[in-house]
């Protein structure tokens, strides 16, 4: 059995990109609902995917902590190791697609030089994995969810977590899907049965 780890609609909606426990991305037409092709791009299993803001670079991550950039035709870019080759479970990229965060079992959120393929910032506090990631669409404001329950707010202007801002402690359960949406600027999370 193959288990389909992650995956997102190419940019315009014609093919559907899904990364699998074995590394591999499959591509689907989304018109006719086909396969089209497998191709390895990940030598352990793939954990999340994430388009840029523009649309011009894919994300993907993996069990052993890599990241990779990928063109929109799904050619490899740019290969990077992070997070102590812990998985790392989400991408998210900065309102300009300079900058872009990353989460793992390492219990820190990453910021990432785009342009540079280096890491600028590591973001310490959570007291387990780190599951998930959010940069706000127009801020430097910056969400992230972990196994210890508590959801906090960073703004990447200031050198370090918001403490003023939020402290969620009084979630039950593990959050893993974080998202920003409305009102403008609202932060939200859907709840989902650990994996």
């Amino acid at each position: 059995m193959n288990i389909h780890r992650c995956l997102s609609w190419t940019p315009g909606g014609r093919r559907l990109l899904t990364g699998n426990q074995e590394g591999e991305f499959t591509l689907w037409d989304g018109v006719n609902f086909s396969f089209e092709l497998i191709m390895s791009a990940h030598d352990q299993s793939f954990r999340c995917m994430a388009w840029s803001n523009n649309q011009n670079y894919l994300l993907t991550s993996d069990s052993g902590g890599n990241i990779k950039y990928w063109s929109p035709s799904i050619a490899p870019v740019q290969s990077l190791d992070s997070h102590d080759g812990q998985p790392v479970h989400a991408l998210s990229f900065g309102p300009a697609d300079t900058k872009f965060a990353s989460c793992g079992d390492d219990a820190t959120v990453r910021i990432w030089d785009w342009a540079g393929h280096r890491e600028e910032r590591v973001l310490e506090g959570h007291g387990w994995d780190v599951k998930c990631v959010q940069w706000h669409p127009r801020s430097s404001v910056i969400c992230s969810g972990s196994k210890d329950n508590l959801v906090k707010v960073s703004d990447m202007l200031v050198s370090q977590l918001v403490a003023g801002i939020a402290f969620f402690t009084h979630h039950f359960g593990l959050r893993r899907v974080l998202t920003f949406g409305q009102p403008p600027g609202s932060c939200g999370i859907r709840e989902r049965v650990p994996a």
